[in-house]
């Protein structure tokens, strides 16, 4: 469901030119998190009459719940990644767009699939497709939802397309005492690395599997014809050093 926000006032300021500044506030109400959210946006009214924008796209009234951000190519669309929910406990992907009722036009909560969005110099941060249809990003895998126990007898289940193409890894029981080292130096806190792609047609967010568990994958993006992806990886089989300063040794 798209997301259409409303006006809600304006505000005028001249400025020390002669100009007028003028503040237009809208509003959104995303049902899904039960929650109002404001944004505004700057207009310039020269004195010859004319209006020029000062951004296409609105300011988010709740900047400091964001966590990564990316505008596409041609400014026209944004992405942003906050927290919200109970207790800003959950993981939400926003979509705000300079066209048609410019400001927030969708959200979804990934907590369930991804942990963390990354943003650094080691993993990279996020990529658009060429259509400006998809986004990619390397993300925290979360930890299993469920455990096996041995004892537990083997169970046929049904699955779907979409389920075959997912980890068919079995995690048991013991697996979940177990300690996991982080990256390290500046990546306190990173343990587990993914690719993540959000389809903004869907609106859905799905992890990208087949990657060897030895490898951990760096700056992913898009090819030309939006389709494909590409990405550099670090293959660490035995000990997870540091990937900023042990890897230039």
């Amino acid at each position: 469901m798209r997301l259409f926000p409303a006006y809600t006032g304006a505000t005028a300021a001249d400025t020390q030119s002669g100009d007028t500044l003028i503040t237009l506030k809208k509003s959104t109400n995303c049902f899904k998190r039960y929650k109002s959210i404001g944004m505004s946006q700057q207009l310039l009214l020269t004195k010859v009459g004319g209006v020029i924008p000062l951004s296409q796209l609105p300011n988010d009234s709740q900047s400091e719940a964001i966590q990564v951000e990316s505008t596409s190519e041609c400014g026209t669309k944004r992405v942003t990644v906050k927290k919200g929910g109970e207790g800003d406990k959950e993981l939400w992907i926003e979509i705000w767009d300079a066209k048609q009722h410019a400001g927030l036009t969708q959200a979804v909560k990934i907590s369930d699939v991804c942990a963390k969005v990354y943003n650094d110099v080691v993993f990279g941060g996020i990529s658009w497709s060429k259509d400006m249809s998809q986004v990619v990003f390397i993300g925290e895998i979360p930890p299993p939802k469920t455990y096996k126990n041995p004892w537990d007898l083997p169970q046929e289940e049904a699955k779907d397309k979409e389920e075959e193409s997912k980890d068919t890894e079995e995690h048991w029981l013991e697996t979940k005492f177990e300690h996991q080292e982080e990256f390290g130096e500046l990546l306190v806190g990173k343990k587990s690395a993914g690719i993540f792609v959000y389809n903004l047609k869907e609106n859905k967010v799905k992890r990208m599997y087949g990657i060897p568990k030895d490898v951990w994958p760096q700056y992913p993006c898009f090819d030309e014809h939006s389709q494909g992806l590409v990405f550099s990886g670090v293959n660490q089989p035995f000990k997870r050093l540091g990937l900023i300063y042990c890897l230039n040794r």
